[in-house]
């Protein structure tokens, strides 16, 4: 969408926006005034995400810092010229200042791949993977070295876990390397296997996690460092917390995805941090 048509929008949105209007709970003035407000707040997330402070912003824009503020704070005439060149200076398209999905965090650089790492550690599912099922390429593995054949985590079919487990005593585990050929052990599962056995033992929790840092690694590969929670879904209790870091191997390499190939994961690796371990490896 162009920014002339996303302008076009706005102006038929709020035209056709009764002043008396009651919006979300309260009387507004008029259908300007709220959505001023709703762009001043996609305006700011859209700076938190992208890592823009205002003085930078309000630089590029040529404007004054006060005036930026309060376009933020949704008490300036709105100029829909000016907040669509906000959001192309900070990387996004216009189009996300009328949308009410998540704003991609800046993290890499490439936004598609930012969209995919939005949408993953967005999920708030009780199997925390629901979202990476859009993601996965047909022979994904969730990988960890916490998977051992004889550790607590090896998984095994049982016949009480419906269909995907039908044979009784089998191992799900592929192996991936062994220390007599690759020095170490390594061992994953399917997707299927990762999201029942998750939901399996979710003990009636749901996931929140938040991207601490994702960078970029060789040709093919983000390493995503993240801070996870598991809270009730009945309560919102919070049941437990970590940290981890995940190395997620694409399918497609990072610069024909910066030219418009998807993004899959093929492969993924994950181990949990302790405190220690989370400050030494915190990249930001």
């Amino acid at each position: 969408m162009s920014t002339q048509d996303l302008v076009s929008q706005f102006e038929a949105i709020i035209a056709a926006k009764k002043p008396s209007e009651k919006v979300k709970g309260h009387q507004a003035k008029s259908g300007e005034v709220y959505y001023s407000k709703q762009i001043g707040s996609r305006l700011s997330k859209a700076m938190k995400a992208s890592r823009w402070n205002q003085t930078r912003l309000a630089d590029e824009l040529d404007v004054t810092n006060n005036t930026l503020s309060r376009i933020i704070a949704g008490q300036e005439r709105l100029n829909m010229n000016l907040c669509c060149r906000a959001m192309e200076l900070m990387g996004y398209e216009p189009s996300l200042l009328l949308s009410e999905g998540p704003i991609p965090g800046g993290w890499t650089g490439i936004t598609a791949i930012d969209e995919m790492l939005t949408d993953v550690y967005g999920d708030n599912s009780q199997s925390g993977v629901d979202a990476l099922g859009k993601y996965v390429a047909k022979d994904y593995l969730c990988c960890s070295h916490h998977y051992a054949d004889n550790s607590a985590f090896d998984i095994v079919c049982e016949e009480n876990r419906g269909d995907l487990f039908a044979k009784s005593g089998v191992s799900l585990q592929q192996r991936v390397y062994d220390t007599a050929h690759h020095g170490r052990d390594l061992m994953g599962i399917s997707y299927d296997v990762e999201r029942a056995e998750n939901l399996r033992t979710s003990m009636g929790t749901r996931f929140i996690r938040r991207v601490v840092s994702a960078v970029l690694i060789d040709e093919d590969c983000v390493f995503v460092q993240a801070e996870n929670q598991r809270r009730m879904v009945d309560n919102g209790a919070l049941y437990d917390t970590c940290s981890s870091a995940n190395l997620l191997y694409l399918k497609n390499n990072i610069m024909s995805i910066s030219k418009g190939a998807g993004v899959r994961i093929q492969r993924k690796v994950w181990f949990q941090l302790s405190e220690g371990e989370n400050r030494a490896i915190n990249l930001e």
